[in-house]
């Protein structure tokens, strides 16, 4: 079943920008108190046609319920660190809290601190440079 975006619901979450029909990027925000269906919906569909995901701190929650870093590396404030083990990620303990792990398309980062690093590899996912 397709999943309608609901912008009030996301607004809180994401930033996301769409262009019907194809998502052109997704963004996780660190906030995210509570999963909704269509979120999860969304990631497991951008995970499966190869779109660029950047994730920081707990947003790894959401991408562990899309089934998106099994056999991933990514990292993660310490705290989330069993669940992603659990779904079958590779958890890479990075060095400050301030570094970004890339595998593929996943690009996660432990705290919202150093965000110009997560926007640096995101833009060179989605072909750009800064």
């Amino acid at each position: 079943m397709e999943c309608p975006l609901m912008p009030s619901v996301l607004a809180r979450k994401l930033v996301i920008s769409v262009a019907q029909p194809f998502i052109n990027f997704l963004l996780l925000n660190s906030l995210i108190t509570s999963l909704e269906h269509c979120e999860v919906t969304m990631f497991s569909k951008a995970r499966r046609i190869g779109e660029p995901i950047a994730s920081v701190c707990h947003g790894k929650l959401v991408l562990a319920a899309a089934g998106s870093v099994k056999g991933r590396k990514c990292t993660t404030f310490p705290a989330v660190r069993p669940v992603l083990v659990a779904v079958g990620a590779y958890w890479v303990e990075p060095e400050t809290l301030l570094a970004c792990v890339v595998d593929g398309n996943i690009i996660t980062r432990a705290t919202y601190e150093g965000h110009p690093e997560l926007f640096r590899f995101f833009v060179k996912a989605l072909g750009g440079n800064i």
